[in-house]
């Protein structure tokens, strides 16, 4: 990655996804980071992660997996509590060491390499976002 490189939640999700290798478990990582879990306790559970910060596009049970591996990882410290919230604190000094592992600048997600599709989104993207509710069904129809 490029020194000068903005260090944005995205790129932080892309370094993550090529250096832990499983989606879930970078997905829980970025919610409990957004929670601040570095630097505070953060009481929540499973479910919560999987309903507010994932919009249940990850499964509870998969969120509850993904704990149990970023605890073996050393990457979170886990206290559970019979029937009540589980205190979650995210180990900042291994997450910043797993990220000094260096990757090559040409990994999807980390080049800055454009190309056509590129474009054909962005352009599909703002023309998607232009349209307003009313137009929205009729293009829906047209396709």
């Amino acid at each position: 990655m490029n020194e000068v490189q903005e260090q944005s939640s995205q790129v932080l999700f892309v370094h993550l996804m090529h250096v832990l290798k499983k989606y879930t478990d970078v997905c829980v990582l970025m919610a409990l980071l957004s929670d601040q879990a570095d630097l505070k306790e953060v009481k929540t559970t499973a479910g919560e992660i999987a309903l507010h910060k994932m919009h249940m596009k990850v499964p509870r049970l998969a969120v509850q997996r993904s704990f149990d591996r970023l605890s073996d990882l050393g990457l979170i410290d886990i206290r559970v509590h019979a029937n009540t919230r589980t205190h979650v604190t995210v180990n900042r000094d291994a997450v910043l060491a797993f990220l000094r592992q260096p990757l090559p600048s040409r990994l999807p997600g980390l080049s800055a390499r454009e190309f056509p599709f590129l474009e054909a989104w962005a352009a599909d993207r703002a023309m998607a976002e232009s349209l307003s509710p009313a137009d929205e069904s009729s293009a829906q129809v047209l396709q």
